[in-house]
């Protein structure tokens, strides 16, 4: 896809030259077929450290915030993201997320929701992108990013094994108390990525 290896380029230069960004891992990411991406969230520039190796794009979930400056949410739509409404229910952007898994697609969420301060513990999980995976028996990838996001600083961007969410019994469904458990347990074995 032209878009993709456009945005690739840029952003290969950028993080060779001016933020030199380590990725491990990203064999991992399966060729074809439907998969959930689901990293920590450090700042902006997350999505593009993520994909800029991925021979795939990835649709982010991004807030709608970001969208509002027209000029960067068209950079946003031209890398694949859609905007979703935080602190509510967004309809919109799950059926999109819904539609996009269906096509065999590779979907971006932060799990974590709003991006992490560095003077803080590991973040609280939400639950959502574990049950867009439960729900759609998708396969998952965690992914790990951290370093000096300064000028001529190191970031590492490590993906783990991809694994699927066990299904709830056929008679039962997950509680959202359960989700959460999930996406927290989730949450720390990203961080425990970390080196």
């Amino acid at each position: 896809m032209l878009r993709l290896r456009i945005i690739q380029v840029l952003f290969k230069v950028i993080f060779n030259v001016f933020l030199r960004v380590k990725v491990e891992g990203y064999e991992n990411v399966p060729i074809e077929g439907k998969a959930l991406i689901l990293p920590n969230h450090t700042g902006i520039l997350d999505m593009f450290m993520v994909g800029y190796k991925i021979p795939r794009m990835i649709h982010w979930m991004a807030k709608a915030e970001l969208f509002k400056n027209k000029l960067f949410g068209k950079v946003l739509s031209f890398y694949g993201a859609y905007p979703v409404n935080r602190g509510a229910h967004d309809t919109r952007a799950a059926r999109r997320t819904f539609e996009l898994l269906e096509q065999g697609e590779l979907v971006g969420i932060f799990p974590q929701g709003t991006r992490a301060r560095k003077d803080k513990p590991i973040p609280r999980a939400k639950s959502g992108a574990i049950k867009y995976a439960v729900e759609t028996d998708t396969t998952v990838i965690p992914v790990a990013i951290w370093g000096k996001k300064k000028l001529f600083g190191k970031m590492n961007v490590k993906f783990g094994t991809a694994f699927k969410f066990p299904a709830p019994s056929e008679d039962d469904k997950y509680s959202r108390e359960e989700y959460l458990e999930m996406a927290q347990k989730f949450m720390d074995d990203i961080y425990a990525m970390m080196e």
